[in-house]
């Protein structure tokens, strides 16, 4: 039957039947993607049972994976070239400008800093710009999947977070998104506005939020599979 997903609450699990004796479990490099092999008689309950009891020890493992991932970023980084919207760009660095500052030109991005472009500095500056970026095309996004899902936040803010990619205040109805999601293809920024809209109606990751959101976005746990690839850009 091939690789088959499995959830288990938050970690998303890739499973496959082979012939073996015991369930085997691997934490796979560069996103931390977990992997099952199961014995050809065991029950799915069981793999979510193992798994579950292994959680400590498997987010410990994507954490190492997330942390290699993010130096390798910043090397790239440092290698001129940086990613807006699932396209890697040329960075161009200019220091002693009037103003911190960054745009887009002839396809690439053009960071200038006042003082020193240390990588905090540049960084920093490369954030506002995926904060610009995002603010234009956030509203277009959200009013697509508010009609799309009948329901509609109170307001929508932006700011960057270090391990999610967005966030609901369900009583308030409050919807922050990371402004990194300018640095991954448009599909990411939707499968996010869409995942925090169906917070409105189910608070948790269970098995009715999952049933949502494949009625609303059928193929979502596919762009949240390929998201976990970038988990380092988050830090």
């Amino acid at each position: 039957m091939g690789v088959f997903q499995i959830d288990v609450g938050d970690i998303v699990v890739q499973a496959e039947r082979k012939k073996v004796k015991c369930i085997r479990l691997y934490i796979k490099p560069p996103d931390g993607r977990v992997y099952v092999s199961m014995p050809m008689r065991c029950s799915i309950a069981s793999v979510r049972e193992f798994v579950e009891s292994k959680r400590g020890w498997i987010k410990s493992k994507q954490e190492q994976c997330r942390v290699r991932d993010a130096q390798s970023s910043a090397a790239q980084q440092s290698e001129n070239s940086v990613l807006l919207w699932g396209e890697r760009c040329q960075l161009t660095v200019e220091e002693n400008a009037r103003n911190d500052g960054a745009e887009i030109v002839g396809g690439g991005i053009v960071v200038r800093t006042k003082q020193r472009a240390d990588q905090e500095t540049v960084t920093a500056v490369l954030d506002e710009l995926y904060r610009a970026q995002l603010l234009e095309r956030l509203p277009e996004v959200a009013e697509k999947w508010q009609r799309i899902m009948r329901v509609e936040a109170s307001e929508w803010r932006t700011k960057k977070m270090k391990t999610r990619w967005g966030t609901c205040n369900v009583d308030r109805k409050r919807i922050w998104i990371n402004v990194r999601l300018a640095m991954l293809p448009q599909e990411c920024l939707e499968y996010v506005v869409a995942h925090e809209l169906c917070h409105l109606y189910e608070p948790s990751h269970n098995s009715r939020f999952r049933m949502l959101m494949d009625g609303f976005m059928p193929g979502w746990s596919d762009i949240r599979r390929r998201m976990n690839g970038f988990g380092g850009i988050l830090r």
